[in-house]
């Protein structure tokens, strides 16, 4: 103590400066070195059991949190340190600073100041995508998706959706002419990247299902910044496919605002990915429309995927029309008729069907069908309200550039096509072809969509039939079998119900009693396919007999109808 005076004595005198000995103004310390231990193990323990949610926001901070954080706490510790052995020893210190209140509080400063940051990372304003964490952001959401669980991997999904805004706005446009240089900042370059991870299909798996509002602000914003041209169309066509697949995502919740309330009503999610007519142009082009999902995962769906596809489908045709009535024959013609085109393969397995003596109301395969004329009632319906012109004659000269309602015909050609396929049992038969089709296509419907969509197939099956005359085909046996067993034997003009199939049933009938006997002794195996159901063939009477069920009577209804023998053809 002796010596410390001195020293202070001789400092004094030659530097002019008053030192005292640490510790003697008898100031208390606001904490000790055990407490400061004490203090950081329990943050420690906050923090090893705090949720992945939280550490996924302190690792995308602005500021790398995690080496501040820790090279500030060492530091502190550190000097904490120094002041208690300093003080202990009693060393010379100048006399503003012999306070270990306010040493300590100087100490602790930035340690609240850390935490306090912790916390308004963590829940007060959370990151998002910018040109300070954009390396950090990629990177941790490509560990997310090779080697995080589901769990993680959602919370990740969920969080991205505010940073949707800055993402887009970052991600870079490639130039209109190939050649052109592209120099992208180095976060261009990572928004560029990022958006081509989320195409991913396990991560748009997970987004659909948990994380539906993060592709719904992406889709958004996309639309509001005219972005369309980014690296999104990858990602677009597999997130809206898994949207369509996972019956769990809420399209299959916005059906209608009767059976799903304020979310049938507004249909949020339908809206934003699957019926913005611009945004839906511009990916149809690029051929990754979202109502353009991949051949070989629409044959895994079911008549629930197929349902929630046509409403999303109809959807996106009303906003069509809402814009322009010619939209269907207009720029937009390609997406919608990649629509109809996806149809065909709803029904593609109706064959199952036959000798199928359980209750083949309840399969996938009839359930389908019945999805498939309910769109197609749903459209000419559709057409009539929206009051669309039909510019499309019965008898186009150009069949490769037909209009939509020519489209919509033959999708409605094809349709009966399959069903005719469905032959046996007779029951079966007709409840598909009759009442499921025919029926609920073109009876007491007398709009001017379904006259003309009626008018146009009649003549697609009538020159079908008539192709016979070069060949005999199996395809126009079975659009034969189908008239016969449909529309009848009758050979007289109707006067009131089913009048406008006159001219469709009278022409077939004319043509199968000109050519079927000749068929018949010509090509047996095509002459066996125009026997649908009830209908049979005599051969020695040359008449074709269409048997109807009686439960009255003592013996069943029968029609007859005769054909020329094969020397008057």
């Amino acid at each position: 103590m002796q010596t410390c005076k001195e020293i202070l004595k001789d400092a004094y005198y030659e530097f002019e400066v008053c030192w005292v000995a640490a510790g003697s103004s008898g100031s208390e310390s606001l904490f000790g070195v055990s407490d400061y231990l004490s203090a950081l193990a329990l943050l420690l323990v906050i923090y090893t059991i705090s949720d992945y949610r939280n550490k996924l926001r302190l690792s995308l901070a602005p500021i790398p949190v995690y080496q501040l954080s820790f090279w500030l706490f060492v530091a502190v510790f550190v000097l904490k340190l120094l002041a208690e052995v300093w003080f202990y020893n009693g060393w010379p210190l100048l006399p503003v600073m012999d306070d270990r209140l306010v040493i300590d509080s100087f100490l602790l400063a930035p340690c609240v100041l850390a935490i306090l940051y912790w916390v308004f990372v963590s829940y007060i304003r959370p990151p998002k995508f910018s040109r300070w964490n954009s390396r950090r952001f990629f990177w941790f959401y490509q560990r997310a998706t090779h080697h995080e669980g589901d769990t993680e991997l959602r919370i990740a999904l969920h969080e991205l959706a505010r940073s949707a805004h800055s993402l887009i706005k970052f991600a870079p446009v490639p130039p209109n002419e190939k050649g052109t240089p592209w120099n992208l900042s180095r976060t261009e370059q990572i928004a560029h990247d990022f958006l081509l991870l989320l195409a991913n299909r396990r991560v748009c798996a997970e987004m659909a299902c948990f994380a539906p509002n993060t592709a719904e602000a992406i889709f958004n914003e996309v639309s509001a910044q005219d972005k369309a041209g980014i690296s999104f169309h990858t990602f677009a066509q597999n997130v809206s496919v898994e949207f369509l697949s996972c019956k769990t995502s809420p399209i299959f919740h916005e059906d209608s605002g009767w059976d799903s309330g304020w979310s049938g009503y507004v249909q949020l999610y339908s809206s934003a990915i699957f019926a913005n007519p611009k945004l839906i142009r511009s990916l149809s082009n690029r051929h990754s429309s979202p109502l353009d999902p991949r051949y070989n995962i629409r044959d895994e769906w079911d008549a629930e995927n197929w349902k929630a596809y046509t409403r999303v489908s109809l959807l996106y045709i009303e906003r069509l029309l809402g814009e322009s009535p010619h939209g269907l024959d207009g720029m937009d013609s390609f997406a919608v008729n990649q629509i109809l085109e996806n149809c065909k393969s709803m029904v593609h397995d109706l064959y199952n069907l036959n000798d199928d003596d359980s209750r083949y109301y309840q399969r996938d395969e009839h359930a389908r069908l019945i999805v498939l004329v309910d769109f197609l009632r749903a459209l000419m319906k559709l057409l009539d309200d929206k009051d669309v012109e039909i510019w499309s004659s019965l008898k186009p000269e150009d069949t490769f550039n037909n209009g939509f309602h020519e489209r919509l015909a033959d999708l409605i050609f094809d349709l009966i096509f399959k069903a005719s396929q469905v032959r046996k049992p007779v029951d079966i038969c007709w409840s598909v072809t009759h009442n499921t089709v025919w029926s609920r296509l073109f009876h007491f419907n007398e709009s001017k969509t379904s006259k003309w969509i009626h008018r146009r197939v009649a003549r697609l099956i009538y020159q079908e039939i008539r192709r016979m005359d070069e060949f005999y085909n199996f395809k126009g046996a079975s659009y034969l079998g189908f008239c016969l067993n449909v529309l009848g034997l009758n050979d007289q003009r109707h006067k009131n119900y089913g009048k406008q199939e006159n001219p469709l049933r009278l022409a077939v009938l004319d043509w199968t009693r000109r050519h079927f006997e000749r068929m018949r002794v010509k090509s047996p195996k095509v002459a066996s396919v125009c026997l649908h159901g009830s209908i049979t063939y005599d051969g020695d009477t040359r008449e074709f007999i269409k048997t109807y069920s009686n439960e009255t009577g003592n013996s069943p209804d029968e029609r007859r109808f005769k054909v020329n023998p094969l020397s008057e053809d």
